[in-house]
Order: structure tokens, then C-alpha cells, then sequence
């Protein structure tokens, strides 16, 4: 599983995009995750799940796999997962996909006032407000190699993957805007305050995010965005994270400080307990 999309400037097909954008080239990412028999309770062999799933997810549904217990000190109900073991174990027992019912319904992909964008997906519609693409990401790549680089003006070397002069401009001008983010004395963190410009897919035949319905679907991109809304006036500030430098001499010698971004949680080892169930 990768973190948040292809790298720069390289091919996540069929979908739009790349790393850095709001389309699905730069949000959806493949995964997969090995059951032992012991654990699924049957002898299917693969099955392919098609809910939506957010990294947040993989906690609760891994507990829930293995039945393993939270620790005391964990507050459950601070969770932003959702436990999917449920929705698994049908899948793997051969019950019919069209009769399992997936536990999450929406993901918030993004609300980002620093560069003026945010997106959700719920069901099979996806709305993003703002500009989806900060860089020259809105296309859908081919498969880089050396064959397809000429063709392409974002790479310039497919075996070691450099960028080109244009792209690496664009990125200088990307790191720039947190900057002057910061420099702005009044930071809304409201939807309200961000761009009005929406967008509306379907995801379920649209896989290129090539046709906005939101002229056409008022009402569903009016609800989609009421909800994003109210996750963004409910959210907490963004917190700004300190890069600790590595040519600081006090970091060098920290395997766990040294030239990472904090704050992380305390490195605090935790021991699995007993299993439950």
C-alpha cells in the first residue's frame, strides 16, 4: 500500500492524476491483506473488496481480525476507523458481494485551507471543491518507461526518475504556499472560506474524472458539500509539523528523532495482551 498516491509525475492508471492532487490518480491506492485460514474460517482462496476504505480503518479492522484487545489506555470512541473484519469474513465465506453491506459510506479525502481545496467521497459520487491539481498532475499517464518519456514533460529519466525543469519549478512554487499560509494573520479553517468552485463525478463509470455532473446533480453535490462543511467547522487547527534537523548535533544520535517530522505519538513500547472471543 502506498501512503497518498503515485509519485510525482508517474502512472497510476487508469485513473487521473498523480501524487499531490485530488483525483483519484492521487487518493486511491492499491492494498491487499493475508488471512490465515485460522482467522477467516474458510478455505477461499482470494476475493476482492470494493468499499471504500480509509487508511484510519486498518486499526479497528486488523483488532477485529485477530480479536485482539485495545489497550486500557486507548479511548475507543477517539477511533477515526471503521472496523471492517465483519465485512471480510462474509466476503472470504463466498457470501454473494450484492448481500454484504460495506461499513463505511463516506471519506472525507481532504480539507486543506492551505491550498484551498478539499474533496469527499460518498457512495459513488465524488466532490471536490477547489483546484483538484496544485501541479501539472490532471492527465492520465501511460506507464513511464523509456519508450513513453519522450512524450511525457514531467519526466525526463524513467530509470532514475528525474523531473523535469518544469515540474521541478512547480514543486518549488508548492512548498512556497504553506509559507505564505502562515504569513496570513487570519487562517480560516471553515469550508466557508475556501474556493466555491465545485466539481461532481461518478465514480461508478467515470474512472478518468472527466465529466462534472454538478450542474446536473445539484442536490448531491449540495448535500456532499454541506457534510464536508460540517467536518470542517467541527475539525481541530492544523497543527504545523516541526522538522527536526539532522545537522542538529543533539539528533544524531536518536534513531527515533533524528531527521523525521514530529510530533509523533510517545515512543512508548506496547505489549499485545491476551486475545478475546
Amino acid at each position: 500500500m502506498m501512503p497518498n498516491g503515485e509519485s510525482f509525475g508517474s502512472s497510476n492508471l487508469p485513473f487521473r492524476g498523480a501524487k499531490c492532487t485530488l483525483y483519484e490518480g492521487g487518493v486511491r491506492t492499491p492494498a491487499f491483506i493475508k488471512i490465515p485460514h485460522s482467522l477467516s474460517g474458510t478455505m477461499t482462496s482470494s476475493v476482492k473488496y470494493n468499499g471504500l476504505f480509509h487508511i484510519s480503518d486498518w486499526l479497528p479492522t486488523i483488532m477485529g481480525l485477530t480479536q485482539l484487545s485495545y489497550p486500557e489506555e486507548l479511548k475507543l470512541d477517539k477511533l477515526d476507523g471503521i472496523d471492517h473484519s465483519e465485512t471480510f469474513q462474509e466476503l472470504l465465506s463466498g457470501k454473494p458481494k450484492e448481500e454484504v453491506t460495506t461499513p463505511r459510506d463516506h471519506v472525507v479525502l481532504d480539507i486543506d485551507p492551505v491550498f484551498d481545496q478539499a474533496a469527499i467521497i460518498q457512495g459513488k459520487y465524488k466532490l471536490i471543491v477547489g483546484d483538484p491539481a496544485f501541479m501539472d498532475f490532471d492527465q492520465v499517464y501511460p506507464l513511464i518507461n523509456e519508450d513513453t518519456i519522450e512524450h511525457n514533460d514531467l519526466v525526463v529519466n524513467a530509470s532514475r526518475y528525474w523531473v523535469s525543469p518544469k515540474l521541478f519549478e512547480q514543486m518549488m512554487n508548492y512548498s512556497k504556499v504553506p509559507k505564505e499560509y502562515e504569513k496570513n494573520a487570519v487562517k480560516c479553517l471553515s469550508l466557508d472560506c475556501m474556493s466555491k468552485d465545485r466539481t461532481l463525478y461518478d465514480l461508478s463509470w467515470d474512472v478518468t474524472e472527466s465529466n462534472d455532473l454538478a450542474w446536473r446533480f445539484t442536490a448531491e453535490t449540495a448535500q456532499l458539500y454541506e457534510t464536508l462543511r460540517k467536518y470542517s467547522n467541527s475539525s481541530n487547527p492544523i497543527v504545523e509539523p516541526h522538522f527536526n534537523d539532522w545537522n542538529d548535533q543533539s539528533m544524531k544520535n536518536d534513531p527515533v528523532l533524528g531527521n523525521v517530522f514530529t510530533p509523533w505519538l510517545p515512543t512508548t513500547t506496547y505489549t499485545t495482551g491476551s486475545g478475546s472471543g
